[in-house]
């Protein structure tokens, strides 16, 4: 059967299609690694890691300034204009190791009263310290990927988002068991 050329030219339609693939298999992970977490930590130790990602994710977004729209947003428009892309390129990364810098002094000094408020707890301060040093990490992959995207690289940016989800599933495994 012969596909339609507006179906087959639809944009849209690939980036979904190639979209619903990478997010079936982040499901299908996910849901292996949520079983294997409710087996070893139970149900506060969920709690405990759901409070992490929150933290984590809040922090990222803080790290990286807030610019990951701006960055698809300008590197779509200024992507034949190799000198507007450098200027944007160069305050980006100013604001994003700024943001990092201050997120992760904040984590690592600040490491103790985090654990205590979170967790209500002081057991965790050296995971608070481990995330000061990978929050730069992941704030320089929002802005890669935000230069991804706006390149419109939709099966780079889906293989990157599959194989990063693959890798710290992978972690999150070994680091379980």
């Amino acid at each position: 059967m012969k596909i339609p050329q507006f179906i087959r030219g639809n944009l849209l339609l690939k980036m979904t299609s190639l979209n619903a693939g990478v997010i079936g298999v982040r499901l299908f992970i996910s849901l292996f690694i949520q079983r294997l977490l409710a087996e070893i930590v139970g149900e506060a130790g969920i709690a405990k890691i759901g409070s992490l990602r929150n933290l984590l994710e809040m922090l990222s977004s803080f790290a990286s300034v807030g610019i990951f729209s701006g960055v698809v947003k300008y590197v779509a428009e200024y992507k034949d204009d190799k000198e507007q892309l450098q200027k944007l390129f160069s305050t980006t990364l100013v604001f994003t190791v700024s943001g990092t810098i201050v997120v992760s002094l904040v984590l690592f000094f600040g490491a103790d009263y985090l654990s205590n408020t979170i967790f209500d707890s002081p057991d965790y301060i050296y995971l608070i310290k481990l995330l000061a040093v990978i929050v730069p990490f992941i704030s320089m992959y929002r802005v890669f990927n935000g230069i991804v995207n706006g390149l419109s690289l939709y099966k780079k940016l889906a293989g990157i988002d599959l194989f990063s989800y693959i890798l710290s599933a992978i972690l999150t495994v070994v680091l379980l068991l």
